[in-house]
Formats: structure tokens, C-alpha cells, sequence
């Protein structure tokens, strides 16, 4: 009898995990950017990605999302260029010393009450990369509170550069937003981001 119970218990426990993998899989819809079918990103299921951008000039992907209660949320993927002078090592090169935190710096008058959440190297789609995330507040904005979590990828053609910014009614709403609603959803987009094969 406790082997039958012990059976069913563990049955059970594989079903509820399945469930629980298809309700996330449900959650999200991956999407081609630029029409190439190796090149993707997942989104959230119930939004829908902004159209009519112009990839010629590296506006790859953008979504907006709103919300009552978790803040709200925008996410944008784009490709730059590396200057005149520069390159893949060179744009890279301060990403391991925690300079990657740039990208997460607004200097814009209206910023206050700047806090660098995270900064730190890595590595995607087998580039250098980094990733950071601050939060502040911007008084021109209706939604002042903002966190933004930035990663860039340094490609030996270009920087790939995908934002996500929560805006909530101020920095300590969107920091619990953030840390509550958007992390690991914010992790799992940078996550699935597929290079195309133009960039690799």
C-alpha cells in the first residue's frame, strides 16, 4: 500500500511539474526579428511587438506593456555600429572591469537618486557581453520611478543592445516591481535573445 501511495505521490509530482513547464511555456511566444527565422526573441505572450521599425538603422525589436499593479514595461533590441576607430575588443574591453555600467547611466537633468542594482561581464550567443541594472528617478516622466536593465552584446560586425525599463509611480515601487514582477521575466528575454548567423 505504500508503495502504491508512493507511486501516485510521484506521479503526481510529474504531472504538477509538467503543468507547471506548460503554463510557462504558455506564458511566452518567441518571435523573428527581422523576419529571419534565426534570429529571435521571446516576448510575453499577451503583447504584442511594435511594427513597422526600421532595421536599417538597427531598430530591431520593441514591446510595451502596461499594468495596475506591477509597473509598467518597455523593452527595446537594437544594433549599433561600432565607431570609427573602435571594435569588437575594444568596445569589450571594459566589460570585465565593471565599465559595462555605463549603459545603465542616465545623465539626463531630470534623473535623480541614481542606484546601480547589478553590473557584471558574461558571455551571449558566445560574445562578450554585459549586463546592468539601476534604478532612479525621472521627474518629467508620469511614471517617475524607473529601473532599467540593460545587456550588450559585442559582435565582431556591431553591439546588440536590448533595454528593458519598469516605470512605476516612484523608484521604490519600481525597484519592488522589478525585484518581484519583471527580474526573472526580464532575464528570461535577455536569455532567449538568438544572434543571427550574420552576427556570430
Amino acid at each position: 500500500m505504500r508503495r502504491v501511495a508512493l507511486s501516485a505521490f510521484a506521479l503526481g509530482v510529474v504531472l504538477s511539474l509538467s503543468f507547471v513547464a506548460r503554463a510557462e511555456e504558455a506564458r511566452w511566444k518567441t518571435i523573428r526579428i527581422d523576419g529571419r527565422s534565426d534570429f529571435t526573441i521571446d516576448i510575453p505572450a499577451a503583447i504584442d511587438e511594435e511594427q513597422g521599425l526600421d532595421t536599417k538603422k538597427g531598430d530591431f525589436m520593441a514591446f510595451f506593456g502596461t499594468s495596475d499593479n506591477s509597473g509598467d514595461i518597455a523593452c527595446f533590441l537594437n544594433g549599433y555600429e561600432y565607431p570609427a576607430g573602435s571594435s569588437q575588443k575594444t568596445f569589450a574591453d571594459g566589460f570585465p572591469k565593471g565599465r559595462g555600467q555605463v549603459f545603465c547611466e542616465d545623465n539626463d537633468s531630470h534623473v535623480s537618486g541614481g542606484v546601480m542594482l547589478e553590473s557584471n561581464a558574461q558571455t551571449s550567443n558566445g560574445h562578450p557581453a554585459a549586463v546592468c541594472t539601476s534604478s532612479y528617478t525621472k521627474s518629467d516622466e508620469k511614471k517617475p520611478g524607473m529601473v532599467t536593465s540593460e545587456l550588450v552584446i559585442a559582435t565582431p560586425k556591431r553591439a546588440f543592445m536590448l533595454n528593458c525599463t519598469i516605470n512605476d509611480e516612484d523608484q521604490e515601487a519600481a525597484e519592488t516591481s522589478w525585484q518581484i514582477n519583471w527580474q526573472d521575466d526580464i532575464a528570461h528575454i535577455r536569455d532567449s535573445l538568438k544572434l543571427s548567423k550574420d552576427d556570430k
